[in-house]
C-alpha cells in the first residue's frame, strides 16, 4: 500500500467516525486541520507549503465565507 493510499484511507475513516458521532461541519472541518497541515508539510517546494499552510490555518467561518455558505 503507497503511503498516500494510506492516508486517503486514514481520512475516510476518521471522516467515518466523525459523521457517525454527530459532530457538526465546523468540527469536522477543525479536526481536519492537523492532518492538512501534516500534508503541507510534506511539501517540498517552500512556496507551496506556505500557501498550503495559510488554507491549513483559515478558520472555519473564513472558509464559509470564501464558499459562500450561510
Amino acid at each position: 500500500m503507497t503511503p498516500a493510499l494510506s492516508a486517503w484511507r486514514w481520512t475516510w475513516l476518521l471522516l467515518a467516525v466523525v459523521l457517525a458521532g454527530g459532530c457538526t461541519s465546523e468540527q469536522i472541518y477543525n479536526s481536519a486541520q492537523g492532518w492538512r497541515r501534516s500534508e503541507c508539510y510534506k511539501m517540498r517546494d517552500l512556496t507551496q507549503r506556505e500557501h498550503c499552510l495559510a488554507e491549513a490555518d483559515r478558520p472555519y467561518d473564513a472558509y464559509r465565507a470564501a464558499k459562500g455558505v450561510d
